[in-house]
C-alpha cells in the first residue's frame, strides 16, 4: 500500500539522519536512553524492527520538533541543545534537517506509523511461531495463514477507516495474494490431516480466499480439499495402484 511505504520511507529517513550524525544521536539521548536502530534488509522483519525503534522515541522526537516553536524560557534541555545544533549545522545538513523536522512535526506520521506497525505485527508473530521447527508444525500453518489472513484485512480496513485513507480494496488484494502463494499445497495436505487445525479454522476466514474457476462450482472447503487431495495424489503417484486408491479413499473418509 502507497501510505504505507510512504511511512516506512519516512521513518527510515529519520532513523539515518540520527544514526548519521553523533550530535543529534547525543541530543536525543539527553532524555531517550535507547538508540534508533535500523536493522539490515537482511534481519528477521527488519521494517517492524525499525518502525517499533522510532515508535519507542515518538515523545522525545515531537518535543525535538517543537523547539524552534517553543519560547526560549520554557524550552528544555534537549530543545535548547537541538536549537544550537540547528544553527551550527551546515547549509547542506541544514536542509536535510528540515526535510527530518517536517517529518517529525507531523502528527499524521506518528498516527499513520503506530498504523502500520498494528498491521505488521501480526506477520511478525506468525513468522517467529514458525521460526523453529516444531511437532506438528506443518499442520498449524494453513490454519495460522488464515487467522492472519483475518487480522490483516480487519486492520487494514480500519486503519483506513480512521485515517481516511483510500486503497483498501487494492491492499486486501495484496494481502491474498501474498498468502494464496504462502499456501502451498503440502501445507494444506498437512492441515486435513489435522483435526485439530480445522476445527479453528471458521468458514467464514475462507470466504473469497481461492480464485476458483467458473467450471468448478464449489464451496471454498471443497476446493481447499480438492487441492490437498490432487497434492496427496501427487506424492502417491509412484505407488502400485491398489496401495494409492487406499491412501485416497482413506485421505477421504479422513475428512468426513
Amino acid at each position: 500500500n502507497i501510505w504505507m511505504t510512504d511511512v516506512l520511507i519516512d521513518a527510515i529517513k529519520v532513523i539515518k539522519f540520527f544514526k548519521n550524525r553523533s550530535r543529534a544521536r547525543e541530543i536525543l539521548k539527553l532524555e531517550h536512553p535507547y538508540q534508533l536502530t535500523l536493522p539490515p534488509q537482511t534481519r528477521f522483519c527488519y521494517s517492524l524492527l525499525s518502525l517499533q525503534s522510532l515508535s519507542a522515541a515518538t515523545v522525545h522526537l515531537k518535543t525535538i520538533a517543537c523547539a524552534d516553536l517553543t519560547s526560549e524560557e520554557s524550552r528544555t534541555t534537549i530543545q535548547v541543545e537541538w536549537i544550537n545544533f540547528q544553527n551550527q549545522s551546515s547549509a547542506g545538513d541544514r536542509r536535510k534537517l528540515e526535510r527530518v523536522q517536517n517529518i517529525i512535526r507531523s502528527q499524521t506520521f506518528y498516527l499513520r506509523l503506530e498504523s502500520v506497525i498494528k498491521i505488521l505485527l501480526p506477520i511478525y508473530l506468525l513468522l517467529r511461531l514458525f521460526d523453529r521447527s516444531a511437532p506438528g508444525t506443518c499442520g498449524w500453518v494453513f490454519c495460522a495463514l488464515m487467522q492472519l489472513r483475518k487480522v490483516l484485512r480487519d486492520s487494514i480496513q480500519e486503519e483506513c477507516l480512521n485515517h481516511h485513507l483510500p486503497g483498501v480494496d487494492a491492499s486486501l488484494k495484496v494481502v491474498d495474494e501474498r498468502i494464496r502463494y504462502l499456501a502451498q499445497p503440502p501445507f494444506l495436505l498437512a492441515f486435513f490431516f489435522n483435526p485439530c487445525a480445522v476445527l479453528e479454522t471458521k468458514a467464514e476466514q475462507l470466504q473469497q480466499f481461492w480464485v476458483i474457476p467458473e467450471s468448478q462450482p464449489m464451496s471454498q472447503a471443497q476446493y481447499a480439499i480438492q487441492i490437498a487431495s490432487q497434492c496427496l495424489a501427487d506424492i502417491v503417484a509412484h505407488c502400485p495402484v491398489h496401495h494409492r486408491l487406499r491412501l485416497e479413499q482413506e485421505f477421504a473418509a479422513f475428512q468426513i
